[in-house]
């Protein structure tokens, strides 16, 4: 270094100033740094802590409150009445036909006034903006959510999942979500820093109409919510943090006709559905909800029948996971058993059933698989940050809701109603079938060519029941591999960013030098720092009058969103140059410039 370069150090961990990992600033001990005429600053080093990004680590800043919300089902496969040639002997359909639908039946609320229900507003759209700062890249690509009040009393969750938008093509982008609230309820559940390092400015816009309704039926929301504490964790643990709070499962609190179900808000029964005003929906089963009827869903009351016993609903378990390259959803529904005789030898073994029998019989018998027996659909999961940035979820995991119309004694509902069918290994979790074949097996092949093989199934035997073994799930995967990496979120590369705290200038103005100082590549190896130098930055030349140097500003920014990058660790540092101007020295006159 010559006599005219001054380095100054800036980092992260002696800074009295943190704002965030990657933003902090650095005050100048004794204001001696001046900055004159003709001096030039330029970037030396950098040295960036991306450690987390390469471990298998989940890093958790501070304290932060998790939350689920759902909507449990169960699966309508049982019957009222015992049909013929099956061998179920317990139903609890209390639908009025004999044979079951093969639907999944969600909880809902039923409110019904003899004038219009007053105070309820129908969300017509939500307009989202590009940041206009943003003239290059993308933005987008993140999910926000919306907490209402729904007409029956309880508070849910809508989530919106933005697709990624090119800065240049969209400025903005609008859903249509068309659900009925109560007025003054709806409020943003998503932080704004998350919005606005998504690069969407944070004032989202919302319109919203009167609405005129004398039923509706909304679906019954359920939640849980419960605090990971500051901290670094493994994939592992994080999971083991998680499903300790959801599944829980140690206590057996009810008797259900010679039942107990676990302890878990995960859980419930069609026993609890008996009112009047709580009903069950069939839907996340139709292709696509129109604004019409939609006479693909059904409605179900519970019959309080002495001695019929109730179906669950809901999940039994949860389980998050995470397999050494992805996390992954392992469980959200309580499986489908075997239910022979207990002398067949496999009563009771998860199974399979390939369900013949439908709504009907003979040639026109619906034939379903049923690979579980109820579940939980997410409606909504918080904080974004952590279940769509850091686990890699895709925000589809919760699928949308809207208003339709269903039948309920023939009269017309406006109901809540799952936008498109709802999907295994997409929003719901199921059994897997294994090489364990979909045939009947209990009869030998005959010579005889009129008869049946072992390897077909006869039509005149449509209404059997084929029940199969199942040892594995269809599980929801996150998108992105872990581990959690900016070069991934935010493409090849960070800003780093530079401000210089000023003192007054000699002239008397007030200074203030905000600048770009360097383009630095995300290339990382496993528990390495990032590393740039002055190739990676830019040159400033000072021009003016002299002025003090009494703090420096550095951010590390999303090159999409000018945010502060998220997911550094704590130890950063940048070098900069301070080099003075060296005057050419003044030649000394000859003879003849004399003249």
């Amino acid at each position: 270094m010559s006599e005219k370069e001054t380095v100054l150090e800036c980092r992260q961990l002696s800074s009295k100033k943190v704002f965030s990992n990657g933003d902090f600033e650095t005050v100048i001990e004794n204001n001696n740094i001046v900055i004159q005429q003709g001096d030039s600053l330029v970037l030396k080093k950098a040295v960036i802590d991306s450690v987390q990004t390469q471990n298998e680590e989940v890093i958790i800043q501070d304290d932060t409150l998790t939350t689920i919300n759902f909507y449990r089902y169960f699966v309508n496969w049982k019957c009222k009445k015992k049909a013929s040639n099956t061998s179920h002997s317990l139903y609890t359909l209390d639908r009025a036909d004999l044979a079951p639908d093969n639907k999944m039946y969600f909880e809902s609320r039923l409110t019904t006034n003899a004038n219009p229900i007053p105070s309820i507003r129908l969300l017509d759209e939500i307009i989202f903006t590009k940041n206009p700062k943003l003239n290059a890249g993308k933005w987008g690509n993140c999910v926000i959510s919306y907490e209402y009040q729904t007409t029956g009393g309880n508070t849910s969750v809508y989530t919106i999942n933005i697709p990624q938008l090119d800065c240049n093509e969209i400025i903005s982008y609008s859903v249509y979500p068309q659900i009925i609230f109560e007025n003054n309820t709806l409020k943003l559940n998503t932080s704004v820093s998350y919005i606005q390092n998504n690069g969407l400015l944070n004032n989202i816009q919302t319109k919203d109409s009167e609405y005129t309704a004398t039923k509706v039926f909304d679906l019954v929301p359920g939640t849980v919510s419960f605090t990971i504490p500051k901290g670094r964790y493994t994939c592992d643990e994080i999971c083991q943090i998680v499903n300790s709070n959801v599944d829980k499962s140690a206590n057996n609190l009810q008797d259900l006709a010679g039942s107990r179900y676990n302890d878990t808000p995960l859980l419930g029964t069609t026993g609890d559905f008996s009112s009047d005003n709580l009903k069950l929906l069939s839907t996340g089963n139709v292709d696509l909800v129109i604004e019409g009827d939609n006479p693909g869903v059904n409605v179900m009351t519970t019959l309080t029948t002495s001695g019929l016993p109730f179906q669950y609903t809901g999940s039994s378990d949860f389980s998050l996971a995470y397999d050494g390259n992805k996390f992954k959803i392992e469980t959200m529904n309580s499986v489908y058993y075997t239910n022979k005789s207990a002398s067949a030898g496999n009563r009771g073994l998860t199974g399979i059933l390939y369900n013949l029998k439908g709504t009907d019989t003979g040639a026109t018998a619906t034939k379903n698989i049923i690979n579980k027996s109820s579940g939980i659909v997410f409606s909504g999961l918080q904080p974004e940050e952590f279940w769509y940035d850091k686990l890699g979820f895709d925000g589809s995991i919760c699928p949308p809701i809207s208003t339709g119309t269903v039948k309920l004694n023939n009269v017309d509902v406006i109901s809540h109603l799952f936008v498109n069918k709802l999907k295994d290994g997409i929003h719901i979790t199921g059994s897997a079938p294994t090489l364990d074949a979909s045939i009947i097996k209990s009869i030998q092949e005959n010579s005889d060519s009129t008869a049946f093989t072992f390897n077909c199934v006869p039509k005149n035997d449509v209404n059997t029941d084929l029940e199969i073994q199942a040892s594995g799930q269809i599980e929801i995967y996150a998108n992105n591999t872990y581990n959690y990496s900016i070069l991934k979120t935010y493409g090849g590369y960070m800003l780093l960013e530079i401000r210089l705290g000023l003192n007054q200038d000699y002239t008397g103005e007030q200074n203030h030098l905000k600048n770009v100082f360097g383009i630095i590549t995300n290339y990382y190896r496993s528990n390495n720092y990032v590393v740039a130098t002055s190739e990676d930055g830019c040159l400033y030349n000072h021009i003016g009058n002299a002025v003090q140097i009494n703090s420096i500003r550095v951010r590390l920014l999303n090159p999409n969103t000018l945010q502060p990058v998220q997911g550094l660790d704590e130890d950063n540092s940048v070098f900069l140059s301070l080099i003075k101007n060296q005057l050419p020295k003044k030649l000394n006159q000859s003879k003849e410039d004399k003249k």
